[in-house]
């Protein structure tokens, strides 16, 4: 069940009643008696004074700043109330206090190529910009930023251009477009250290293929700029 609530300070107070909606029920008074456990959450949201277009309320984020692979979280900000347990009879009340807050979890960033925030490898680059469409957009100042794998020999052929591919990952601060890529052999065992062996593997297997010479290997002749989006 939820509802709007605008909060002018810290503290406040909103009330949850009968039309209040509500999924898979979507009314309070259609709750059937019995034990529950229940827990009120507050998500933060901004007010976005966008440029040529009405203010509008969004949330601050939809996952935490530390999210990698697929790895979720509440973002950073919202507010909670611990989860308790309850006897829910027709007709009771029950109050929550968010006295919980979900912290700051900005990380230190591996960098495109794993080596820190910043730090390039021979192969993997990090490109930070301005972005001046979504800046004026929204009224403040908007990064984007992106790793792109270059082809093997790209110092060699200073004068050459090259396709651009773009592969969306899965919210990895790394280079990461479905797989990561690595210069050395693995050593590791895939039946005592499962997934992490095999995608380490996989890292090093795109590696061969990117850099291969051999003419029935698949990039031999088709090198290309592979660039993946960091998700904010």
């Amino acid at each position: 069940f939820g509802v709007d609530a605008m909060f002018s300070a810290e503290s406040g107070s909103v009330e949850l009643e009968a039309s209040t909606f509500g999924y898979p029920i979507p009314s309070l008074a259609d709750l059937p008696e019995g034990e529950y456990l229940v827990q009120a959450e507050l998500a933060v949201h901004k007010l976005y004074q966008r440029s040529n277009a009405p203010p509008t309320w969004m949330p601050t984020s939809c996952v935490s700043k530390d999210g990698n692979n697929g790895s979720y979280k509440k973002p950073d900000g919202t507010k909670y109330s611990k989860p308790i347990k309850i006897s829910y009879t027709a007709g009771s009340d029950l109050e929550l206090t968010l006295t919980e807050t979900v912290p700051d979890s900005t990380p230190a960033s591996p960098g495109c190529a794993g080596l820190g925030d910043g730090v390039d490898s021979e192969q993997i680059k990090t490109v930070r910009i301005r972005s001046d469409l979504l800046s004026d957009f929204y009224n403040e100042t908007m990064i984007l930023e992106a790793c792109v794998l270059l082809p093997a020999e790209f110092d060699e052929h200073p004068d050459a251009t090259y396709p651009l591919v773009l592969a969306n990952g899965h919210y990895s601060p790394k280079f990461s477009p479905g797989g990561e890529y690595r210069t050395d052999e693995p050593d590791c065992d895939e039946e005592t250290e499962g997934y992490d062996c095999v995608n380490e593997k996989y890292a090093y297997y795109l590696h061969g293929n990117w850099t291969s010479k051999d003419p029935d290997m698949p990039f031999t002749g088709a090198r290309v700029l592979l660039m993946t989006f960091n998700s904010p």
